[in-house]
This record gives C-alpha cells, sequence and structure tokens, in this order.
C-alpha cells in the first residue's frame, strides 16, 4: 500500500514539474487512471465506484449519454402529444373496456372547454 501511494507520488511530482504544459493534462489523467486501476486492483474500491471514476475521467462519454437520454424522453414526449394516436389510444380503451360510456352523460372533452 505504501509502495502504491510513493508510486503516485512520484508521478505526481513529474507530472507537475513537467515543462510541456500542453501534456501535462494528459499525463495527469493518466496518472490519475492508473492509480484509480491499482486501487481496484488491490481492493479498496468496488466496481460501482470504478465506474463512476471512468465516467469522471470521460465526461465527454456521459454528455453524450444524457443527450442521447433527453432525446428519447423528448421522441416519447412528441409521441405523447399527437392527436391521432392519442385519440386511437381512448378509442382503444372504450374497446378494452376500461372505460365506459353513460347514457345522458357528455364525454369529458364535450363537458369540458
Amino acid at each position: 500500500m505504501e509502495r502504491l501511494f510513493f508510486c503516485l507520488k512520484r508521478m505526481l511530482i513529474e507530472v507537475i514539474s513537467s515543462d510541456d504544459k500542453q501534456n501535462q493534462q494528459y499525463c495527469l489523467k493518466r496518472t490519475y487512471e492508473w492509480f484509480v486501476k491499482q486501487q481496484a486492483a488491490v481492493g479498496l474500491i468496488d466496481a460501482a465506484q470504478h465506474a463512476k471514476e471512468a465516467d469522471f475521467l470521460n465526461p465527454g462519454q456521459v454528455e453524450a449519454k444524457k443527450n442521447e437520454v433527453e432525446e428519447a424522453e423528448e421522441a416519447e414526449r412528441l409521441i405523447l402529444m399527437d392527436d391521432v394516436k392519442h385519440q386511437k389510444y381512448k378509442r382503444e380503451m372504450f374497446l378494452d373496456e376500461q372505460r365506459t360510456e353513460h347514457k345522458g352523460i357528455l364525454p369529458a372533452q364535450q363537458r369540458i372547454k
């Protein structure tokens, strides 16, 4: 365990003291990935925490997943807002006897305007 932290300390010192500022962020990311893998190998973090760390290291991938979910929700919302499909769904409710028509009472659509 001490060896793990010693290696991490040496790697971080090299990253921080590096003159190549453009490569510094890349090296820091790789150092962090190495440290997380070492912790997982030793058993200090479980699979769920390891997945969370992977998400932290790939913000673009997390953003892409979030956009996919939002697009799916928007597509479903548009389907639910489609008047033709909504009328068809309500008619199917009557056919499946989930709702019944009552004589002398107008449907809610006609009563409430």
